[in-house]
């Protein structure tokens, strides 16, 4: 597992906390969010705070204008409107056996009827940077209205096909296009038989 900031990462940070609140009441409201997402940071258990430093330095690195802030207790990271976007719980938050990197709806995530918002973190590698790197890159995009890549061939959700190009799959499935899925009714009354 990583070691968490480095001594010179924490300066930087400190600095930049101070060159937002030189910059007035908005720069301020930055600077707290920042020192607050840092002071939750540092009273977490050793292994969940390297997990969390090295999550603030991924995100804040690939979304820099994604705002820090805390957000029921956790740091989290919100967009120029206040919503959160990505959050980090920490497993000492409750009692947790591993600490969880989680989207919310702003992150536009969305993938189909069905998608993961949230991923289970014990350790960080650079396979693991990686894909929360991916994620956020994708986040951004699809926030900021931009077309997501169509090299999405090598994405880490293992999704092999662009947003709104999606196949219902699975072994009841085959490969049938979302469209020719039975009407829930259907499904219903298959579950419970036929009521006639």
């Amino acid at each position: 597992m990583s070691e968490g900031f480095s001594a010179e990462e924490r300066a930087a940070m400190k600095e930049r906390a101070a060159e937002l609140r030189a910059e007035g009441k908005k720069g301020a409201k930055k600077a707290d969010g920042l020192q607050a997402v840092l002071d939750r940071i540092a009273e977490m258990a050793p292994d969940d705070r390297a997990l969390a430093e090295r999550v603030h330095m991924t995100v804040t690195s690939t979304a820099p204008d994604l705002l820090p802030k805390t957000w029921y207790g956790m740091p989290a990271y919100a967009n120029a409107d206040g919503k959160v976007v990505v959050f980090f719980q920490d497993a000492g938050k409750f009692k947790y056996r591993y600490s969880t990197l989680g989207f919310q709806e702003d992150a536009h995530l969305d993938d189909g009827d069905f998608w993961p918002a949230s991923w289970a973190i014990r350790g960080w590698s650079p396979a693991i940077e990686e894909q929360v790197v991916a994620l956020e890159t994708e986040a951004q995009e699809r926030a900021h209205g931009e077309r997501v890549r169509e090299d999405r061939q090598d994405r880490p959700r293992g999704q092999r096909y662009q947003h709104g190009e999606h196949e219902r799959r699975g072994p009841d499935r085959g490969d049938e296009p979302l469209g020719a899925r039975p009407d829930d009714r259907d499904v219903r009354e298959a579950a419970v038989g036929d009521p006639a």
